[in-house]
């Protein structure tokens, strides 16, 4: 069947949809651990106001910080490659293009992912991309559009996460800043006060990086995507194999990271980001 758009509901494309979805639910469930104990670090700074004992209160939080922090991080990385490589079977398989096993190394045993996808109870997963791209297309042209929407949604989704973050970071300073000055804290205890806010300065910034180096990688790979269209819609040119593997490429890597965005930041944004999509291939394909 050379239609994705019709493709993609058959039940075996949903099953690998619903695995993807449980594991990263998994990955985004460590991550709020992993989120909960950089905000004891936040809230350190106010721990004086309610114990006298705020120095062994904040040795202990520290110590039990660092511990659960370096064990959630290599579970992340696994779970995180788990997902990676299911998205990646369903979009190869999907589009019917090789799998890169020297980028990707084995796929994820088909075992796996049905136990994976009994968990997922929702039917929210059909027509995962957009109806708009018609069968009248080459195949390869459909595939190309596919690919589009995973850069350019994801480029969207990390600049208004990037804004967020970066946001945060303002506003939490200077409230904390702010009490400092209200409460005439001495330097060197508001010294050791920020101090127990830097995993969450790091963490953060950390993010911010990944989520920019990502955009950086995939604003390439977006120009690449509309010169292989502009040339399809020219001269009637369509990609080779070759190439729309090698976009898969980036994709995969750009999903293999353990940085992920928060289910409730892309519900805010997802109905207006598929509308938006919608419009652009309609514009796109004429």
């Amino acid at each position: 069947m050379n239609n994705i758009i019709l493709k993609q509901n058959e039940s075996k494309f949903i099953i690998y949809l619903k695995a993807q979805r449980v594991i990263y639910s998994k990955v985004k469930l460590y991550l709020s651990i992993k989120w909960i104990i950089i905000v004891l670090g936040l809230l350190s700074p106010f721990i004086k106001f309610i114990t006298n004992n705020y120095e062994v209160v904040l040795g202990v939080i520290a110590a039990l910080c660092i511990l659960i922090y370096y064990l959630i991080e290599n579970i992340l990385k696994k779970k995180s490659l788990i997902g990676a490589k299911i998205q990646e079977q369903f979009d190869t398989e999907l589009y019917g293009l090789d799998w890169n096993s020297k980028l990707c190394n084995t796929k994820v045993d088909i075992g796996i992912i049905l136990e994976l996808s009994k968990n997922y109870k929702k039917c929210d997963l059909k027509n995962w991309y957009s109806l708009e791209i018609k069968e009248s297309l080459p195949f390869n042209i459909q595939i190309l559009l596919c690919q589009r929407i995973n850069v350019s949604w994801n480029i969207d989704l990390n600049k208004k996460y990037i804004l967020f973050s970066i946001s945060t970071i303002i506003v939490y300073y200077s409230i904390l800043f702010i009490s400092f000055i209200y409460n005439n804290y001495l330097f060197i205890d508001s010294l050791l006060y920020i101090l127990y806010t830097i995993p969450y300065l790091i963490e953060t910034l950390k993010s911010v990086n990944i989520y920019q180096s990502q955009n950086d990688i995939q604003t390439k790979d977006l120009h690449i995507i509309n010169d292989m269209i502009d040339k399809y819609q020219k001269h009637s040119k369509e990609p080779s194999k070759i190439s729309l593997r090698k976009l898969q490429d980036s994709i995969f890597i750009r999903r293999n990271t353990i940085s992920k965005i928060p289910d409730w930041f892309y519900n805010m944004f997802k109905k207006n980001s598929e509308d938006s999509t919608d419009k652009i291939i309609k514009t796109i394909i004429g």
